[in-house]
């Protein structure tokens, strides 16, 4: 069972809703359990015949969605998808209808069609991160994890900060997996991670996501920015990791004062315990 991050069934509603003005929010976003399995919706609506008819059936959609009826909702999305007339939609509500089906489907679990809908919304000029998450969520659903990456180097390169919303067990397989496909978004991602001082799911920074910063950079002879993610090191074990391992041994030899297991200890004993007190 995979570990995700999709919105919850009212809030996905409310988000959905809201997009339709341009105010689809990640925020909530939250940590759930859910099954891949693909469900087949029982409310079928026929294709619109012609613009006035797609127009209503928009309209009806998104009714449906306010009123947190997602299986009907689907229904309708699909009905204007597939007609002919879905190109009279204005641009803007083409691109809500594609958005607003793609999550009805992630609620419904229904990850195939989620990720081929995410597709196509993330195609639009007016994508933006709920799309791209989105897409990033339904890719890791359905084990595409190549796409997954993909969609997290683009939410990292344009959005680092939604990147607070993909759980930590998610992001080390997602990095992990970036070493090997793709390792100019393992780097990317990190530094975004860096930069948006990104935190595990216990409220404390990733020191081991940091050393493999570090390393990165040490190979490029980024020493200085190498020094900068250094200092925030708080694990005297990663301090100890640096000293013994000839990878980071430029990174030491350029400021040893900097590499204290003892002044390490008790700011990472400050930064635990102010961790208890946040939770």
């Amino acid at each position: 069972m995979k570990h995700v991050l999709i919105a919850s069934a009212a809030a996905a509603a409310a988000a959905i809703f809201a997009s339709s003005a341009g105010a689809q929010s990640s925020a909530s976003l939250s940590l759930v359990h859910a099954s891949p399995a693909r469900e087949k919706s029982s409310v079928k609506v026929h294709a619109a015949s012609d613009p006035a008819e797609i127009q209503e059936l928009a309209d009806a959609a998104e009714r449906a969605v306010a009123n947190s009826e997602f299986e009907k909702a689907s229904g309708l999305f699909t009905a204007i998808i597939d007609s002919d007339h879905f190109s009279t939609l204005e641009y803007d509500r083409r691109h809500y209808v594609l958005s607003s089906a793609a999550e009805v489907a992630s609620l419904r679990t229904d990850f195939v069609s989620a990720h081929a809908l995410y597709k196509q919304t993330t195609a639009h000029q007016l994508a933006g991160s709920d799309d791209w998450m989105g897409r990033l969520n339904a890719a890791w659903f359905i084990d595409d994890l190549d796409d997954a990456v993909d969609s997290l180097d683009m939410v990292a390169r344009n959005w680092p900060d939604e990147l607070r919303f993909v759980s930590e067990w998610a992001m080390n397989s997602l990095l992990a997996h970036a070493r090997s496909y793709q390792a100019d978004t393992e780097l990317l991602v990190l530094q975004k991670l860096f930069e948006t001082s990104w935190q595990t799911d216990l409220g404390v920074e990733p020191t081991h996501l940091w050393l493999r910063l570090i390393e990165i950079l040490a190979e490029h002879d980024d020493i200085k920015p190498a020094l900068a993610v250094s200092s925030r090191l708080r694990d005297p074990l990663a301090v100890v990791t640096m000293l013994s391992d000839k990878r980071f041994e430029p990174v030491v030899e350029s400021a040893p004062d900097w590499f204290s297991v003892e002044e390490t200890m008790d700011a990472g004993i400050i930064e635990a315990r102010l961790a208890v007190e946040a939770h």
